[in-house]
């Protein structure tokens, strides 16, 4: 576990006591798929951190529609905005794979914080990285096409979770039904059926047991530059 925590971005900046500490009062937590790490509104217990897997962080609006704002990977903190107040978790967390986390209960890192500011200093720049991706979310969504919407997310899925396809090609590691796809670009399940579809045709991209292979990753960025 200690050499694992040493290679998070989080604590890439305190000493080697600090980790040995850290070893003694984190959690490893297992979720299989479809299990929930937190819901939304639930009271904030602590900090995730992915150790291995991926995560949906979604929200629910007042007519019961779920929102899927993000699919967060390997490395990746979860829940870091609870640790400058009391406010409940304000989204809910689901594994989208099997995943295993490290849970550090909130009072233990704010401790760490008061002793090393830099772990403050990060979870504060991965808060403004969040903001940035929200706000080109909502210029994406304002300007760009279904075509556009749809390449822009696959390609940051891949680049979040993407490996070698055994046929060739980039195979998003995440299941990617069209509901999922849908909710995360606010688009229709029929748009985004009309999208694949033509680039199924076209050899753009390929589809397996619900995930998606991109064949030709240089068109599928023609698509994303609107």
């Amino acid at each position: 576990m200690h050499r694992d925590l040493a290679k998070i971005p989080l604590f890439a900046a305190i000493p080697e006591t600090e980790l040995t500490r850290l070893v003694e009062i984190i959690e490893t937590r297992t979720y299989a798929k479809g299990e929930v790490l937190f819901w939304e509104g639930e009271p904030a217990q602590g900090l995730f951190l992915i150790k291995r897997g991926a995560v949906q962080i979604s929200k629910t609006n007042y007519q019961g529609k779920q929102a899927i704002l993000h699919i967060f990977g390997s490395g990746e903190v979860l829940a870091e905005a609870v640790l400058f107040g009391e406010a409940p978790y304000p989204a809910t967390a689901e594994a989208v794979v099997p995943t295993t986390m490290y849970f550090i209960k909130t009072k233990a890192i704010k401790d760490m914080i008061l002793r090393h500011p830099r772990i403050a200093l990060y979870i504060i720049e991965v808060l403004s990285a969040r903001l940035r991706t929200a706000q080109d979310k909502i210029k994406t969504w304002s300007y760009a096409t279904a075509d556009g919407r749809t390449a822009k997310l696959l390609l940051d899925l891949a680049r979040r979770h993407g490996r070698e396809g055994e046929s060739g090609g980039i195979e998003v590691a995440v299941e990617l039904p069209q509901a999922r796809l849908a909710a995360l670009t606010g688009l229709t399940r029929e748009t985004v059926s009309r999208v694949l579809s033509i680039w199924r045709s076209d050899g753009i991209i390929d589809t397996k047991q619900r995930r998606i292979i991109i064949k030709d990753l240089e068109r599928l960025k023609e698509f994303g530059k609107e």
